[in-house]
């Protein structure tokens, strides 16, 4: 996957990780449209934190080096509804430590 290489990732890799993305998040979609705030269900676990890290490390770091690969995934990000009311959720969970956290370094 093209998540831990530098800015100049090649094109097919960059397809392939989105194609991976598109894939893993039409499960995660599903799941949340069922009517779940989380994943498991009605309380937060570490797959959600596993889930929202990922895409927060991606598609809304300003770090992240690999600008198609970003773009690649929001993309993939806004046609999914119940995944965005999920990272809005998660956001707002963890709204103090997103505050008050370190600067991102560039991954």
């Amino acid at each position: 996957m093209a998540f831990f290489m530098g800015p100049e990732v090649p094109e097919d890799k960059i397809k392939a990780t989105i194609a991976k993305v598109e894939s893993f998040s039409e499960h995660i979609e599903k799941r949340l449209a069922s009517g779940r705030a989380y994943l498991g269900g009605d309380k937060m676990t570490t797959a959600d934190i596993s889930v929202y890290s990922a895409l927060k490390s991606i598609a809304f770091n300003d770090g992240t080096m690999c600008l198609p690969l970003k773009e690649g995934v929001r993309a993939v990000i806004s046609t999914k509804p119940h995944i965005k009311d999920f990272v809005a959720r998660m956001d707002k969970t963890f709204a103090d430590y997103l505050q008050h956290r370190p600067k991102p370094r560039p991954i």
